[in-house]
């Protein structure tokens, strides 16, 4: 695009107005330092790196909303307001040879097309830069947050599958997956590395379909650090995957596979054993010889199980039983002599499956992709990670102001839907009375919705053993829990049906 130093300010302008409220998080000197550590140009046209960054913003916010009425939803937010132009502007003459001009005469003007070509040639290296800059800024804002006990981080690990269009450049590029009875549906793979304590996403990557979870999971894993604990799922039950955490002094913790054999070297508590595992897998075998791994990795085995449900274990390198306990891995939420005790650290796992339910459904990334090609479909993706990432922040804070220390209590929902109130107010107000006013009476709304304290709270699956699950297996029947609401007694004989004759 034509190089214009003042429209490139101007749009700059005008992009990130909307986000004033995300300034002390987000701002033009982050992103540089972003594109610096991606080692990609800031650009200098009108759709330089800020501007896209900003856009890519308002794309996830506006999911319903072309990208042609993305592009000037500010300037018509002004102009309503009447802090745009004191008249609407006549637009400028065009002609045929005016269509691929680049000099735009209307500074307030931008082609889709000129931003579906700038878009395109967005680094992907900028975005994975870009999110894990805000996550390490947030963790230096907040590091009570991303500490247990005051030592170990807690990181929780991942994926999923996003629908996309059924576009035919998009099923050759990330693959498609069968949905019964010969129908196809395209999809890419998203893989998560976050926060566990506040669910800010820390490390991710979308990938292709024929790319596995593991293998994509092991290159974010690569930025582990000493006194991590990863929690995911069994999913990531590799020998492979274990070494390569532990050999960055960090730790993980994951549920034992059945098939799995194992040598039990000694009892460290009841249901608590130390083995040894040697993998006799080719794979595993595989990445011994080719990594120089050793044959063998000590685990720790935990056994438990939960009053209703079937006996479960969890596997992780976590020795000194000293430490950490059982209790402190496998223990459930509950209510201790008035006050609220977390679950252990395996049961925090599941914050990371409510964070793809709040990427993919509250905030509505799956539905409502508009991209038909792969660089589009990315820019869209990572603009909606950075959204939920700076969401996520501000709850943080809210709850940080409101003297609380957990923002998971904090409704994502109700957060989004304030936000949406205010944002017309935003454009109005200057950055001082952001900062002073409308940012403190956001943080306050914020803190009014709390989500309720319901520890042991379960869904049975139902009894009726022909339900079919969407994985092809069979529900099984679910125990009564003590949770359970009692039976109600008869209330006598069942009244009788009148039948009345017609004469």
């Amino acid at each position: 695009m034509f190089c214009d130093p003042t429209r490139a300010a101007h749009w700059r302008q005008r992009t990130g107005l909307p986000f004033r409220i995300f300034a002390p998080m987000l701002n033009p000197a982050v992103i540089t330092t972003a594109a610096r550590m991606a080692q990609c140009p800031l650009g200098e046209s009108a759709l330089n790196l800020v501007t896209l960054t900003y856009l890519a913003i308002s794309c996830a916010h506006h999911k319903s909303r072309p990208f042609a009425e993305v592009l000037t939803l500010t300037l018509k937010l002004l102009d309503d307001l009447n802090e745009g132009p004191g008249q609407p502007r006549k637009p400028p003459r065009r002609t045929d040879k005016d269509k691929h001009n680049p000099k735009v005469h209307d500074p307030d003007q931008l082609s889709n097309s000129a931003f579906t070509q700038a878009r395109a040639r967005m680094p992907w290296g900028f975005w994975l830069a870009l999110i894990g800059l805000l996550a390490d800024n947030f963790e230096h804002a907040h590091p009570t947050l991303a500490l247990w006990r005051g030592r170990y981080r807690l990181l929780c690990l991942d994926g999923s599958t996003i629908d996309l269009p059924n576009e035919k450049a998009l099923l050759q590029h990330f693959g498609s997956a069968g949905r019964g009875k010969g129908r196809r549906q395209a999809q890419a793979r998203l893989v998560l590395l976050q926060l566990t304590n506040a669910r800010i996403p820390w490390r991710f990557d979308l990938t292709p379909l024929d790319q596995a979870e593991v293998q994509v999971a092991q290159r974010l894993l690569a930025d582990v650090r000493r006194d991590d604990v990863v929690l995911m799922d069994r999913a990531f039950f590799t020998y492979e995957t274990f070494w390569r955490i532990a050999n960055r002094d960090a730790f993980f913790v994951t549920r034992l596979r059945k098939q799995i054999k194992y040598k039990a070297l000694r009892e460290l508590a009841p249901g608590d054993r130390l083995v040894e595992w040697c993998p006799q897998s080719a794979a595993a075998k595989k990445a011994i010889k080719e990594q120089d791994l050793p044959t063998s990795i000590k685990l720790r085995v935990i056994n438990y199980q939960v009053k209703g449900f079937r006996p479960s274990a969890v596997v992780t390198n976590l020795l000194d039983a000293q430490a950490v306990t059982a209790h402190d891995l496998v223990g459930l939420a509950a209510t201790e002599e008035g006050r609220r005790v977390q679950a252990g650290l395996y049961h925090r796992r599941w914050q990371i499956e409510i964070s793809f339910f709040e990427l993919k459904v509250t905030q509505g990334l799956e539905g409502s992709l508009r991209s038909r090609a792969p660089a589009g479909i990315r820019y869209e993706v990572a603009g909606h990670l950075l959204h939920y990432l700076l969401m996520r922040w501000l709850l943080a804070d809210a709850a940080k102001e409101a003297g609380t220390d957990d923002p998971l209590r904090l409704s994502f929902q109700e957060a989004l839907r304030e936000y949406n109130d205010l944002e017309p107010r935003l454009f109005a107000a200057g950055l001082r009375k952001i900062k002073k006013v409308w940012r403190p009476r956001l943080l306050s709304w914020l803190a009014s919705h709390e989500v309720p304290w319901r520890p042991n709270r379960h869904y049975k699956r139902p009894n009726d053993t022909k339900a079919k699950h969407k994985g092809g297996g069979r529900y099984q029947p679910a125990s009564k829990l003590e949770t359970d609401p009692p039976e109600r007694p008869p209330a006598g004989p069942a009244p009788q049906k009148q039948i009345v004759k017609r004469e």
